[in-house]
C-alpha cells in the first residue's frame, strides 16, 4: 500500500513540474493585515486563505501588511510591506493526464483542498523555522491503513526520543506511539485500527523537551476511491511505458 501511494504522489508532483499536465493555481497560504486584489478588470476582490488568485490578479500589500502566495507548481512569493506582485498562471491543456491529475489529486489531497496542498508542499520541502516537522502523512488521504509516521528534526542537536501523538477531529479517539533512534515509526499492528469516516491529526513531540511539530491531518481513502486510484494507476503505466525510471520520478 505505501508503494502504491508513493507511485501515484510521485504521479501528482510529476504533474506539478510539468506546464502541460494541468492549470496551476495560486492562492494565499499566509494573510497579515489589510492585503488589497485587484483583478485584471480592475475590480477588487477580497483577500483571504480562501481566495483563490487568477491570471493577471495584482496584489498589493500596505505599509502594516504581508502575504504569501503559493502555487500548485511549488512556487512560492512572499510580499512584505508596501509590495505589488501580477499573478502568472499557465493556462491548462486538454488531455488524458489533465483529466487524470484532477481525478488524483482530488483523491489524495481532497477536493478543493488548496490550504492541503500547501501543507503538504512545506512537509515535504521542509522549514529550517520550525524545529520539528512532520511529513508524512501530512495534509493528505492514504490507501494504506498501518501508515508509516516520518519527521524531521531540525534543531542544531536533534533529539533521539520522540512521542507520535495521533487524535481524531471527529470522535474521542487518541493514540500515542513512543519512538526512540528513529525519525518514523510504523502504526502498530495492535493499536486501534484507522477508519475512512475519521479525519486525523497527528504531532511528534520531544520525549524529553518541550518543542512540538505543527499538527497536521490525515485520512483514509474510502474503498471505491482506491478502486478508481488502481484503475487509474494501470491508465498511467501505460501512457509511461512501464517506466518508473525518469529522473521527475526522484523529485520527492
Amino acid at each position: 500500500m505505501q508503494t502504491i501511494k508513493i507511485f501515484l504522489t510521485a504521479i501528482v508532483m510529476f504533474a506539478f513540474a510539468t506546464s502541460s499536465f494541468a492549470q496551476d493555481v495560486a492562492f494565499f497560504s499566509s494573510i497579515k493585515g489589510t492585503v488589497k486584489i485587484t483583478d485584471a478588470k480592475g475590480k477588487e476582490k477580497k483577500a483571504t486563505t480562501n481566495t483563490k488568485l487568477a491570471d493577471g490578479d495584482r496584489v498589493n500589500t500596505s505599509a502594516n501588511s504581508s502575504a504569501t502566495i503559493m502555487f500548485y507548481t511549488g512556487k512560492e512569493v512572499v510580499l512584505g510591506a508596501n509590495k505589488a506582485y501580477t499573478v502568472k498562471v499557465k493556462k491548462e491543456e486538454n488531455s488524458f493526464l489533465s483529466s487524470l491529475y484532477s481525478t488524483l489529486s482530488g483523491l489524495i489531497w481532497g477536493e478543493g483542498s488548496q490550504s492541503s496542498m500547501a501543507g503538504a508542499t512545506r512537509a515535504w520541502a521542509g522549514d529550517a523555522n520550525r524545529v520539528i516537522t512532520a511529513t508524512y502523512p501530512s495534509e493528505t488521504k492514504i490507501l494504506e491503513g498501518e501508515p508509516v509516521f516520518k519527521w524531521v528534526d531540525h534543531r542544531k542537536t536533534p533529539g533521539n526520543e520522540y512521542i507520535v501523538s495521533i487524535k481524531s477531529e471527529i470522535s474521542d479517539f487518541k493514540y500515542e506511539i513512543p519512538v526512540s533512534g528513529a525519525t518514523d515509526v510504523v502504526y502498530p499492528k495492535t493499536a486501534p485500527k484507522l477508519k475512512e469516516e475519521e479525519r486525523y491529526v497527528w504531532i511528534v513531540k520531544d520525549a524529553k523537551g518541550k518543542d512540538v511539530s505543527p499538527q497536521v491531518t490525515f485520512s483514509l481513502i474510502n474503498p471505491d476511491d482506491k478502486s478508481t486510484m488502481e484503475e487509474d494507476l494501470k491508465e498511467i503505466l501505460k501512457v509511461c511505458n512501464g517506466d518508473n525510471t525518469n529522473p521527475q520520478w526522484y523529485l520527492l
